[in-house]
């Protein structure tokens, strides 16, 4: 069975748990993944880490951003993520 993800190239910029979880399931369907903001998280195989949004964008075909939740105040709730500047 060929994986409709298999040879696509994505950039998952930041995150929290979520996407942490995600990232393994894409890289299991054939997918290239280049994750951004993720270097205080611990290390997932077959991810390749990016040092910008600006670096990432070279190497992959399309962009993922954070699934965002909200805090008690509306504020974003972001685990992992840093300010991408």
């Amino acid at each position: 069975m060929v994986s409709v993800l298999n040879g696509v190239r994505l950039a998952v910029i930041g995150g929290d748990d979520r996407e942490l979880y995600l990232i393994p399931e894409l890289i299991k369907q054939g997918a290239y993944i280049v994750g951004v903001g993720y270097e205080k998280a611990s290390p997932i195989p077959g991810m390749v880490l990016a040092s910008s949004a600006l670096e990432a964008i070279d190497q992959v075909d399309a962009l993922l951003f954070p699934m965002f939740g909200t805090d008690e105040r509306g504020g974003g709730v972001f685990g992992f993520f840093h300010r991408l500047e």
